[in-house]
């Protein structure tokens, strides 16, 4: 099973976009679940492309009650724990984008930005 984290500014709501763009890179992977933070419309996007597809998806929301103004950085950090690949839909200029990049970079791990 390959894990692959869609992540992304809420401000992204192009599902045909997004559709298009995970169908044609996970083509190659039989058995996937997709993993997302709680980004309200971006997540909802992810969530109704995973119910089409007919995959599993984890969520992942931001605890700001326990973590306070880091609780997505957090959140970010537990999507890349928990995942093998990340598909990031960003103009590259959010913080949490950017932090998010960042770490995968650290941690060695694949990723691909889509620039909206």
């Amino acid at each position: 099973m390959v894990k692959i984290a869609v992540v992304g500014i809420d401000s992204f709501t192009d599902y045909e976009k997004l559709k298009e763009t995970v169908t044609t890179y996970t083509k190659s992977f039989s058995d996937i679940t997709f993993i997302a933070g709680c980004e309200r419309k971006f997540s909802a996007l992810v969530e109704k492309l995973a119910k089409e597809l007919m995959r599993p998806v984890v969520i992942y929301k931001a605890d700001t009650n326990r973590n306070g103004k880091m609780a997505k950085f957090i959140r970010n950090q537990t999507i890349l724990d928990n995942s093998e690949i990340s598909l990031i839909f960003s103009n590259k200029k959010a913080k949490g984008i950017l932090d998010y990049t960042l770490r995968a970079t650290q941690q060695y791990k694949k990723y691909e930005v889509f620039e909206i």
